[in-house]
């Protein structure tokens, strides 16, 4: 594992070993963030690709983008992808004031002055999970976002028992 890459971070060193609640032991490493910080990090989150940053060049990176929209340079620009850390559902995840949070509704807050409404969602429409370009994100409710998915297609609907046994 040394002097392996895993997105943002390179290994340097091995850790001692953690030993979870349930007595299970999992092996820890050092690693070198490309922004000149220094993180230990469980190796299977290097592996599955949920930890690739340091997480402090993270939100300079979500400042960037929201400094760029800020200035009309992201306008025409397709998707951002996210680069970092994400969640198994596909979106960024980042620790923003005191708690992880999803990056596109980072990167909202950075832009939007007045912040986002209460009981307000940040909503994809590109339909693309890992993007944090503000040009495509708006604020809505949660029934806005359901409009949104059973317009596209993406609402993940239960198939009928025939149904399923044709596919």
């Amino acid at each position: 594992m040394i002097n392996q890459a895993f997105g943002e971070l390179t290994v340097a060193e091995k850790e001692n070993d953690y030993i979870s609640s349930s007595g299970e032991r999992r092996s820890r490493w050092l690693c070198n963030c490309n922004c000149g910080n220094t993180v230990v990090v469980l190796q299977k989150h290097l592996r599955s690709g949920n930890t690739k940053s340091c997480g402090s060049c993270v939100l300079q990176y979500l400042k960037n983008v929201a400094s760029d929209f800020k200035l009309g340079r992201l306008d025409s620009v397709p998707c951002v992808d996210f680069r970092h850390s994400v969640c198994k559902a596909g979106y960024g995840m980042v620790k923003f004031n005191g708690r992880m949070q999803q990056a596109h509704s980072v990167v909202m807050q950075l832009c939007c002055c007045d912040g986002i409404p209460v009981n307000a969602i940040v909503r994809h429409s590109c339909r693309t999970r890992s993007c944090v370009n503000p040009a495509h994100l708006s604020t809505g409710t949660y029934q806005d976002n359901t409009n949104d998915k059973l317009r596209d297609g993406t609402y993940g609907l239960i198939l009928t028992e025939p149904e399923a046994i044709e596919i």
